[in-house]
Parts: structure tokens; sequence; C-alpha cells
């Protein structure tokens, strides 16, 4: 190719060389430049690509230990919680039966108990929203099944219907907890917020 326009050009620049030499000069330099410049682009592509790989690789790994101390931290609470409530109904079960002639202190044993039964469950609930537990002995699908069962949304009046098409074996477990985590965030929105009749 620069034969041939060399070639051409000394029939055309045949009277000016310097302008020839010049022209051929540029057109070279540009040529080198462009080529530069594409090479220089391809390798901060490679290095954007490496970074997005690493910063995807950091961000589920960050997702999978954020779940890991969920399930701890929610498996270490329903134990301890969930002993502490159980001695408690046990102490007020027993003041209960002792204080059989007391009305008053019989009645505050009912409440204790009573009291402590409403702990039990809101603790359950909270736990739940932490780490809930139809992630560990569930498929996603069930699992979002017994979520919208828990929620009672037929009880609030919400008819609710799941169609389920997601090939689980294909999904991480960043996924499944990803997509069970938004199912629940968009249900509760839904109890909340939307008077909403039905949800699909």
């Amino acid at each position: 190719l620069m034969n041939a326009i060399a070639l051409i050009a000394s029939q055309t620049w045949r009277d000016h060389p310097v302008d020839l030499l010049l022209s051929l000069l540029v057109q070279s330099l540009t040529g080198l430049l462009l080529g530069a410049g594409i090479q220089r682009l391809r390798e901060l592509n490679q290095s954007l690509q490496k970074e997005l790989a690493r910063n995807q690789h950091l961000a589920e790994r960050l997702l999978e230990t954020e779940e890991s101390v969920r399930r701890d931290v929610a498996r270490e609470l329903h134990d301890d919680i969930g002993q502490t409530i159980t001695a408690i109904r046990t102490q007020a079960g027993i003041v209960q039966r002792l204080a059989a002639d007391n009305a008053s202190v019989k009645q505050s044993g009912q409440l204790i108990e009573q009291l402590s039964l409403g702990v039990y469950d809101a603790v359950r609930r909270l736990l739940g929203r932490l780490r809930p537990r139809q992630l560990d002995d569930l498929t996603l699908e069930q699992a979002i099944r017994s979520l919208m069962r828990e929620m009672e949304l037929e009880g609030r009046g919400i008819v609710s219907h799941l169609e389920w098409r997601i090939d689980e074996s294909a999904l991480s477990e960043n996924q499944r907890v990803t997509l069970f985590r938004v199912c629940q965030e968009g249900l509760n929105n839904i109890v909340k917020h939307a008077d909403a009749s039905a949800v699909t």
C-alpha cells in the first residue's frame, strides 16, 4: 500500500519531493498514532473488564459474608432468646401454681406468660427478616410460597398467586437470597402501604 502511494505520489509530486515526503510522513505518523490509540483503548478496556470482574467477585463475597453473619446471629439469638423465654414461661407457670390462693399474683403470672409469648412471636418475626429459615430448609419456590402463607395475605383480603418459571438449579446461593429478599420486601410493602386486593 505504501509503495502504491509512493508510486502515485512520485508522479503527482515529481516537482515537489519535499511536499511528498512531508505528506507521507504525516500519514505514517497518523497511522502510528491511531494504532497506538487503539492499542491503548484495548488495554484500558481489558483493565476495566478485570476491575469489573473483581468488583463483582467482591460484591458476591460481601453478600455471602453478610448472609453468613445473619445466619449465625439469627441462630444464636433464636437459641438464647428461646431458652430465656422458655425459662420465663416456666417460672410464670410455677408462680401461677404456687399462688393458687392469691388471684392478683396468679393473674400477674398469667400476664408474664402472655407477655413472654408476645416477645417470642416478635423475636421470631424479626429473626425471620434477619435470616429466614425457609432459605436453609426449602427450595426458593417453596420458601416464597411459605412467606406468602406466613404473611396471611388471604386473611388481609389480598388474593395471591405465584407463577414460577425459574430454573433454581441455575441460581447461585446469592441469587436465591436476593430473589427471596426482593419478594419479601415487595410483599411487606404491599401489606403495609398498598391498598391491594391481589398480588401475582
